[in-house]
């Protein structure tokens, strides 16, 4: 009975909003009740909300109990006027609003005549009054005058309550849009990011597709908790809005440069080194009334604002890896054979030092040197193009033997346009175009050339919107957009030359230069060597995106109730290529000769994977285009119960079909197969007998009549409820509270193994351990791969079928995530233009996805510990289906839990702008994301043991328990009309008036990790394993050498699982000191030159957190080495920057 009350509901908002075509969260509103002196309300008076900027004038009339509503203006200053017959006219001058929020101006009249004024100042820090929201405020003086690095309006978000960021996928498949960035507990892909009410949000991966000019930017605001109904699509919202024109021409042009000679070491390089970097930005904003002499003079109707910035980089980053020992890449062996405490290796057993065998006939080979005739052709190609450098640090360079300075530019290019229509009674009008293309040069691994890449994002975001009064209390707005956001990670090809001295089989043979990267090369490491990766690989992406949305919003005062009812509707496609690494990838791990680099001269592998075609593939990979939709109606009342009292109760519906692929090119889990099969959505691969039994098994892929796995969940309501309560009858103080339930997005690259499937491609996955043994026919890359290019036929399941890697598969049962946000704080106005909060926020996470491999071996019995090689024992006969080999399912199972408390202090006025927030916080979560972040690098494979997730429940990547920061904004009060040296004279005024101070100040606790070993021969079947913790010892020391205690942690023994939990200890946290010294001096009247200092960790105070910024922590990890085995373990091995300077200049008018 409830859920048809719901559906009603629904419908019948979706009826009243008949264009119900991004939300309308560029704009806010001034709500207020008007009185008299005793208190009693004054109504049908006359309210006017004039924008002193640009001269557009808002009304209406206050209701029978004095009430009134301004909805849907843009943000800017406002001059609120009253009138009421019997009554002197009313002003409230300098009425800050700033984007989606809900300003309160409570007027009292004094009797008289209306010819008479009575005017008075807002303050300069409101009381949010009337909504149950939590949210941060970013004024425009703090976004321009703020030491923001980098100059990315994501480090506005840093300035407020319970935002972190962390590395993850975003910071390595979308540079320059920020890295991972989690919001009081929720996980990244959470976030809505919304330009001028326009969604601005790249759906791959969940990141800002335009990154907007930090000068263009007029408000920014994060809704942190229990927005109202007309927001909705993620969890939390990001709200910007760009500047608009004015009545006067306004205007900035600007410079900021940074030289590397300015910089402090950073605390790991070698002395005297520093890496290069010439970073340039610069750019300008212009604005103003739109007048063409003699024909049109725009002034109060049509305004304009154009910007662009650009930035031109060429950074260095030091890194320090180990290399193989070049005598071992030339196979030879002899100094290990010299020491005679050293014996042979045998095939395993891992044993540090021993003298390498051949695997063939188990002996040592002739004189303890691998024949050159022997080396496999990956081999001679990586040692013949330079895959390897020669040791450098023959001191070590904090334990590792190679230090390394490449060279990487970025440049970008951002514009936007905009105008603004006043239309008289009828509404306004406004249009904007941005674009943001970006470009930059990555370093995949160690090798010099092989592995650079390329990644080229080009995102455009185009808006229009109407909005229009129909009466005096009725207001329709009404946004239609597109929006693109595309990116081609490309990399350096492969020479034909090179590409065939491989000699590799069954490989795509006419991809594009972009595709033809280089083989990527690892080692296991079982005996902690701790060597890096080589080669290319990691290239060769494309996923392009194109969105359309539309909304219409109309807001109604009836009486004591402000109604907000609308829809939203999005449709967009996510084109996606993964032929990442079509030459292939290869791991070598000690197992066959005893020695991973001897495994490498002879091409043993332990993993191998690759990119395959069929006979029924594209030349051009995989090419795959995802549709996805979204329609929401919504309801929302802000009922004034008292004047002291409101409630804000919402309804929103979420209709967000399962995605399909546009030729049906899509699969996924059949789980009515025992198995282990597939569902498919393409009905022609019946009739190509694709679908019949291959020779020797049973049925593995099965049509299933539809072309995604299950129907629209039709019941996805997000109830919202909240209070604001004045109690003390007057604007000092307010309680608020609320809860509010949200259906979350997800990543839209989350989809694309359900594309890589065959006989679109064929993902190949090998892995060969002394548990399954060497693959017969394949047990070098000399014999790689299985051809499958010249035919259509049955699918082959099994270790050396065309599935044998399965990954980041659409759900076979899907659901849509959700989070329930709950909280509780208290506002007060300490003095005038000065308030402290205190938020109580939770947030809880259900159906979040998670990737699981779910054919990873059941644990091991007792009996097959003690004897791992006999029958039914092995990895391979452990995993339960033997049609796949690896198939790592996005299955929505994972939850999370989060609660904290902060502390907020804020004091705005004319020459100072304070915020302080302290935020006390736990995140706890089985999974943090559904593939890898901050120090889980392993998560991108699932959990540590699959079949109980419930192990891994722990503190979140992105916990931090404790963080302070403050901003401050300071106009140094010396020079002529200031509080000190009033009276200078001209040229001292000049050296001494017009200073500025700004500053941010950070200290929050590490990230947890967790402490890590080897499964050992790969038994387990863990990318996961975590060591053992001795009990009753310390675990942690805290200091750089020994960040960890290492005699409180072992290796698990073969076959058993770590009793240490997941992310248990904390990595180094954030001590840091941004400043900035201003010095304005005014040219003219209007003209006005800002040269500016600004110093980044000014203190220069070692910071040993892993910084995103930092391509090596890009995609996530740790600066302690973390894994019981590696010989650094416990050590603090990485830094972020030392000290940075930046100058710069800026010339407003």
């Amino acid at each position: 009975m409830l859920l048809r009350k719901l559906t009603l509901l629904s419908l019948i908002v979706l009826l009243t909003t008949i264009h119900a075509l991004a939300q309308a969260g560029a704009t806010g509103s001034i709500v207020g009740i008007v009185v008299d002196s005793t208190g009693a309300a004054i109504s049908d008076a006359n309210v006017s909300a004039t924008n002193t900027a640009t001269g557009n004038v808002s009304r209406t009339r206050s209701t029978g109990s004095g009430e009134y509503t301004l909805p849907d203006l843009n943000p800017g200053a406002y001059k609120i006027t009253v009138e009421a017959k019997g009554f002197e006219r009313s002003i409230v001058n300098n009425v800050g609003l700033v984007v989606a929020q809900t300003a309160r101006i409570n007027v009292k009249m004094t009797a008289g005549a209306v010819e008479e004024t009575i005017t008075v100042e807002a303050n300069g820090v409101e009381l949010d009054t009337d909504t149950a929201t939590v949210s941060n405020i970013v004024t425009n003086r703090q976004v321009v005058e703020l030491p923001i690095n980098g100059r990315n309006f994501l480090q506005l978000l840093y300035i407020g309550a319970g935002a972190v960021t962390v590395g993850a996928e975003q910071g390595t498949m979308r540079q320059g849009e920020g890295a991972a960035v989690s919001i009081n507990g929720a996980r990244p892909e959470s976030n809505n990011y919304m330009l001028d009410g326009m969604t601005n949000t790249d759906q791959a991966l969940n990141t800002p597709a335009v990154v907007l000019s930090i000068d263009a930017i007029q408000e920014f605001k994060e809704q942190t908790a229990v927005s109202p109904a007309q927001y909705g699509f993620s969890a939390n919202q990001v709200n910007i809005s760009s500047k608009s024109g004015t009545n006067q021409f306004h205007g900035s042009a600007f410079y900021f440069g940074r030289n590397d000679f300015f910089d402090a070491q950073n605390y790991f390089n070698l002395k005297g080194t520093h890496p290069l970097l010439r970073q340039h930005q610069f750019g300008y904003v212009l604005n103003g009334p739109v007048r063409i002499p003699g024909i049109y003079n725009g002034h109060d109707e049509t305004f304009f604002l154009a910007n662009y910035e650009g930035q031109r980089i060429k950074s260095g980053n030091i890194t320090f890896q180990n290399e193989p020992n070049p005598l071992y890449l030339q196979g030879d062996f002899r100094a290990l054979a010299a020491n005679p405490a050293n014996s042979a290796c045998v095939p395993g057993h891992i044993v540090a030092n021993c003298i390498p065998i051949d695997p063939t006939t188990g002996a040592r080979f002739p004189g303890d040197v691998i024949p050159t005739t022997r080396f496999s052709r990956v081999a001679n190609v990586a040692n013949r193009v330079g895959y390897f450098d020669t040791p450098n640090c023959p001191g070590l360079c904090n334990g590792f033997n190679h230090q390394q300075t490449p060279i990487l530019p970025t440049s970008s290019d951002q514009q936007t346009y905009r105008i603004d229509q006043d239309l008289g009674r009828y509404g306004k009008l406004f249009g904007r175009y941005s674009q943001d293309p970006f470009h930059t040069v990555t370093q995949d691994s160690s090798s010099l050339t092989a592995a650079k890449g390329h990644i080229d994002e080009i995102s455009r975001n185009v808006e229009a919107s109407w909005t229009v009064s129909i009466g005096q209390r009725i207001v329709n707005n009404f946004i239609g957009g597109y929006l693109v956001a595309n990116a081609i990670i490309s990399g350096v090809p492969v020479s034909a030359e090179d590409t065939s001295a491989l000699g590799l089989s069954g490989i795509f043979t006419g991809l594009p230069d972009q595709y033809r990267t280089a083989p990527k090369l690892g080692f296991g490491n079982q005996l902690g060597e701790n060597l890096g990766a080589y080669g290319g690989g990691g290239h060769s992406t494309i996923g392009n995106s194109g969105m359309y949305v539309f909304s219409d919003t109309l807001t109604m005062v009836r009486g004591r109730h402000t109604l907000t009812m609308g829809a939203e509707f999005r449709k967009w496609k996510l084109d996606r290529n993964l032929a990442v690494n079509p030459l292939g990838g290869f791991t070598y791990s000690d197992y066959w000769s005893g020695n991973q680099v001897a495994d490498f001269d002879l091409g043993y592998y332990s993993a191998a994977s690759v990119f395959q075609p069929s006979g029924a593939s594209s030349n051009q990979g995989n090419p795959r285009e995802f549709n996805f939709s979204y329609f929401a109606p919504y309801l929302q009342d802000d009922w004034k119960v008292t004047p002291n009292l409101t409630i804000n109760a919402g309804l929103r519906w979420d209709y967000r079909p399962f995605p399909y692929e546009t030729h049906n090119h899509m699969g996924w889990l059949d789980t009515s197969n025992p198995n282990g099969g597939l569902c498919i959505a393409d009905q022609s691969l019946v009739s190509s007998g694709v679908t019949a039994p291959a020779p020797g098994f049973g049925p593995f892929y099965r049509y299933c009549g539809r072309n995604n796995p299950a129907a629209t969940e039709k019941f996805d309501f997000g109830p919202r409820i909240g209070f604001a309560y004045r109690p003390f009858n007057n604007e000092k103080t307010v309680v608020r509270g609320g809860y509010g339930l949200y259906w979350d997005a997800m990543e839209g690259k989350e989809l694309d193994g359900s594309a890589d499937i065959y006989p679109y491609l064929i993902r190949t996955s090998l892995s060969q351990t002394p548990s399954t043994g060497l693959i017969a026919g394949l047990n070098t890359t000399n014999n790689l791969f299985v051809n499958y290019s010249t035919t259509v036929g049955p699918a082959v399941p099994g270790l050396t079928g065309v599935d044998t890697f399965l990954a980041v598969v659409i759900p076979e049962h899907p659901h849509n995530s959700y989070a329930q946000q709950y909280t509780l704080s208290i506002q007060r106005e300490l003095a005038r233009n000065t308030t402290l909060e205190i938020n109580y926020i939770g947030n809880k996470g259900t159906h979040l996805l998670a990737r699981t491999e779910i054919n990873q071996a059941v644990a091991p019995s007792a009996a097959c510990i003690a004897a791992p090689t006999s029958p039914g024992c092995s990895t391979l006969a452990r995993q339960p289906y033997p049609y796949f080999s690896t198939f790592i399912d996005s299955t929505p199972t994972a939850y999370s839990n989060y609660n904290s408390m902060n502390i907020k202090f804020e004091h705005r006025a004319h020459q100072t702008a304070i915020t302080s927030i302290f935020t006390w916080a736990k995140s706890m979560d089985d999974h943090s994301v559904a593939g890898a972040i901050g120090a889980d690098t392993g998560g991108f494979q699932g959990f540590m043991d699959n079949h109980r997730p419930n192990l891994d429940y722990g503190p979140s990547e992105f916990d931090v328990d404790k963080r302070f920061v403050t901003s401050v904004v300071y106009d140094l009060p010396i020079g002529r009309g200031q509080k000190y040296l009033s009276s200078l004279t001209t040229l001292p005024n000049d050296l001494l008036g017009g200073w500025e101070l700004t500053g941010i100040y950070t200290a929050q606790t590490g990230f947890p990790f967790s402490v890590l070993a080897t499964d050992i021969s790969g038994f387990l079947g863990t990318s996961s394993q975590r060591a053992n913790k001795v009990p009753g010892t310390p675990g942690f020391k805290g200091t750089r050498t020994q960040w960890i205690d290492k005699a409180s942690y072992t290796q698990p023994a073969l076959g058993f699982y770590g009793t240490s939990s997941r992310n248990f200890l904390r990595q180094p946290g954030i001590n840091n000191f941004d400043l900035g010294l201003f010095k304005n001096v005014a040219i003219s009247e209007r003209v006005n030159l800002q040269l500016r200092l600004e110093t980044f960790n000014t203190m220069n105070h070692p910071q040993f957190y892993p910084n995103p910024s930092l391509p090596q922590y890009a995609a996530g990890g740790t600066t302690v080495d973390a894994n019981v085995n590696d010989a650094n373990f416990g050590k603090i091995t990485g830094a972020s920057f030392g000290r940075e300077l930046q100058i710069g200049g800026k010339i407003t008018f």
